[in-house]
């Protein structure tokens, strides 16, 4: 018989070998390149932000309450006098005094640099809530949250101008992202840096605003309660407490100090009848208003334009309702969370517990004095974190019921959306600050004032005055017209000129041009300090 051949066997071919980068150095690096490349982009947009309200505040005049409160500045000293100045909270009324008693020049420079208190707390808050969102959450939420915040028209309103609403809504944005940050961690697990920061932006809270005690409060003790219901440990009562009371003390002390003597004024209730009968106002319907994305128009400015676009605001409307919704969905899988879905829940409890406060603050305030609805600017920040827990929802949905369209939904949730909002929210600026030089230029052009009237140097004298804003808008007014005037001939020239301010009708008629000191009229000084405007 005839043996058959065994066939050979072959052996297996070597498995092919990775292709080798070509650039693995650049591979290697593009991580890194592309979170600088987030964060340069996240600071150009927060500086985009102050510079578009410094123009606004360049082209906005003065009103009644910011005069006044630039007249008084001299004569207040917060940090020290406390009691006595009735409610002057030392973290924005001290620095405001700084920026208008040290400001050298009287000209037009003066809407801006009265106001630098205000943006630069523009600069602060939205700078940390981007690096904090950044750190804790990613890139395309954290354009999300600055784009929601800048596309209000009430945001611009107060960051362009002197007064502490705004200084009080950045306070409480850096309280909010703190509390959240603590919350976040397990208590035993809690640095002193983490404390120290809350309890820090904490006591910023307290010595911004009269309610700030309670909101800081409130944020303390949220952060207890996520360290017993959170945690994979409970926290003690005795040591939450002992974290939570120290703090809490010093606050209520602070508190009292400065705001004594209007703590002691007795409760008007017809404050409360009157606001709640008025019409226009609805007490409780304006202040809520604030977590809608809407025209909030302020009474008193003649500049009506919608914020942004009407679709993408109704979108973010979606959004914010779908966010008071989703702590009850992550409370159920709370044992489960990622790191980045329980930040964004316990920051969205934190937002939940200060929407409710804010209705107990608004009828505490209706109590005292007239109660102005726009002054809980910082409702809008709760807005833009509900604004953020329904966009991650929802996101979340679409992964868990979609799989297959995973980087699909990635690329809609974290680039086009972030995108189309910031790009929509540019445009909206852009137009609120063309809306702005309008109303000024035309002013300008209005105010029939000769060339022929000034000197090199002009002088300012003050007769009579019913409202405190005049004397600074008149200083811009004339500061515009002599900029934009022509040199006279040499031969025309006179080195002094002196107005005086005769009456509080009106800019152009409350004005008189003169070629020798007024008699028996005391000049117009800030500060101890004569104001003059050099060519």
């Amino acid at each position: 018989m005839t043996q058959r051949k065994r066939k050979q066997r072959l052996a297996p071919p070597p498995a092919p070998k990775p292709v080798a980068p070509r650039f693995p150095r650049l591979q290697a690096a593009m991580p890194i390149v592309l979170q600088v490349l987030q964060i340069m982009g996240g600071m150009l947009l927060v500086a985009a932000i102050v510079f578009s309200d410094a123009q606004i505040a360049r082209h906005k005049f003065f009103w009644l309450d910011e005069g006044a409160e630039i007249e008084t500045n001299c004569q207040v000293t917060p940090l020290t006098t406390g009691r006595s100045t009735g409610g002057y909270f030392p973290v924005y009324y001290s620095l405001q005094r700084v920026a208008t008693d040290y400001w050298p020049r009287y000209d037009e420079s003066i809407l801006v640099g009265y106001r630098l208190v205000s943006l630069a707390f523009v600069g602060i808050s939205m700078g940390t809530l981007y690096a904090v969102l950044h750190w804790q959450l990613g890139a395309a939420w954290a354009y999300l949250a600055l784009a929601t915040l800048a596309g209000q028209n009430i945001f611009h309103f107060y960051a362009a101008e002197s007064r502490p609403y705004f200084a009080w809504l950045a306070c409480f944005v850096l309280a909010l992202l703190a509390a959240a940050v603590a919350g976040n961690l397990d208590w035993q697990k809690l640095r002193k840096r983490e404390y120290g920061l809350l309890v820090a932006a904490c006591l910023l809270l307290t010595l911004v605003a009269t309610p700030g005690v309670g909101q800081a409060a409130t944020l303390l003790f949220t952060c207890g309660l996520c360290w017993r219901l959170l945690a994979p440990t409970p926290i003690p009562w005795s040591r939450a407490l002992l974290l939570i009371a120290p703090p809490v003390g010093l606050m209520v002390a602070l508190w009292f100090y400065y705001a004594g003597g209007m703590s002691s004024a007795a409760p008007d209730i017809n404050n409360l009848v009157v606001e709640l009968q008025q019409g226009e106002t609805k007490l409780l319907v304006e202040v809520l208003r604030l977590l809608f994305a809407g025209p909030h128009p302020v009474p008193g400015l003649e500049i009506g334009i919608p914020n942004g676009s009407a679709p993408v605001l109704q979108a973010l409307n979606l959004l914010m309702l779908a966010g008071v919704v989703a702590p009850v969905f992550w409370w159920r899988q709370r044992a489960t969370l990622d790191r980045p879905t329980r930040f964004l829940f316990v920051l969205t409890i934190c937002a939940l517990v200060q929407i409710l406060l804010s209705i107990l603050i608004a009828i505490g305030l209706a109590f005292r004095y007239y109660f102005v609805a726009k002054m809980f600017i910082y409702l809008i920040a709760c807005y833009a974190v509900l604004v953020l827990a329904g966009a991650h929802l929802l996101t979340q949905f679409a992964l868990h019921t979609f799989p297959r369209s995973r980087q699909l939904t990635t690329v809609l949730a974290r680039g086009a959306l972030p995108a189309l909002v910031v790009l929509l929210v540019a445009r909206h600026v852009q137009n609120y600050n063309a809306a702005y030089w309008l109303k000024y230029d035309g002013f300008i052009k209005s105010a029939e004032i000769s060339c022929s009237v000034w000197g090199d140097t002009t002088k300012f004298y003050r007769k009579a005055q019913s409202s405190p804003e005049i004397p600074f808008n008149m200083i811009v007014t004339i500061a515009e017209k002599m900029r934009r005037c022509p040199l006279p001939a040499a031969d025309q020239r006179k080195a002094m000129s002196y107005v005086v301010l005769s009456s509080s009708s009106g800019f152009e008629t409350g004005l008189d041009f003169l070629n020798k000191p007024p008699a028996g009229v005391p000049v117009l000084s800030y500060c101890g300090r004569e104001v003059l405007i050099a060519r």
